[in-house]
């Protein structure tokens, strides 16, 4: 916990079941104070519009020792929130830690040591990386200044590693080692 409290990158909210605010890092802090899709007000985390007020008290009453997520989209400012809510263990049991990301295009996350998990090589480490930036195959290509063949060789590699057959098992066997760091 001590590590979830201390993290000024992202945004953590330490709320009860009526999502009164108990706590809040300096980054939940300047998050709420812009005009965005989320806000505290009277001491309550609220959503600037009712349907997010719905999804937050969803959100928390669902809530338990798993995360649970949701995204708030606010169309008006084509903003994307990522909001996890994992209930505390006893005695704080009443209360549930928030984790807020504003969702962006150069979002910025790690990925831990897949070497040591998979033994992936540094390049394939790499290749990864891109691919769950959203970069296609020819992009990271480019990006890499290699061959498409190049790339497409890495990434059969690493699918045999990781023993998928597919994009779609790839980015879910490799979701478990993201790191946000917001």
């Amino acid at each position: 916990m001590a590590q979830w409290v201390g993290d000024e990158v992202l945004a953590h909210i330490l709320v009860d079941g009526a999502l009164r605010v108990c706590w809040l890092n300096a980054a939940a802090e300047r998050l709420t104070s812009r005009p965005n899709s989320l806000l505290i007000r009277n001491g309550t985390i609220r959503g600037r519009e009712n349907r997010f007020d719905r999804r937050l008290r969803e959100l928390i009453g669902v809530a338990e020792g798993e995360a649970s997520v949701c995204c708030l989209h606010d169309p008006k400012s084509g903003e994307n929130l990522l909001l996890s809510a994992r209930r505390l263990v006893p005695p704080f049991a009443a209360f549930v830690g928030l984790t807020i990301v504003v969702a962006t295009e150069d979002f910025e996350f790690l990925l831990a040591d897949l070497n040591a998990a998979f033994g992936l090589t540094h390049t394939e480490l790499r290749v990864a990386r891109l691919l769950l930036s959203g970069r296609t195959a020819e992009q990271t290509a480019q990006d890499l200044g290699v061959a498409l063949e190049t790339i497409r060789t890495h990434i059969k590699r690493a699918y045999v590693k990781l023993g998928v057959t597919s994009r779609d098992a790839f980015f879910h066997k490799l979701a478990p080692f993201v790191i946000f760091l917001g």
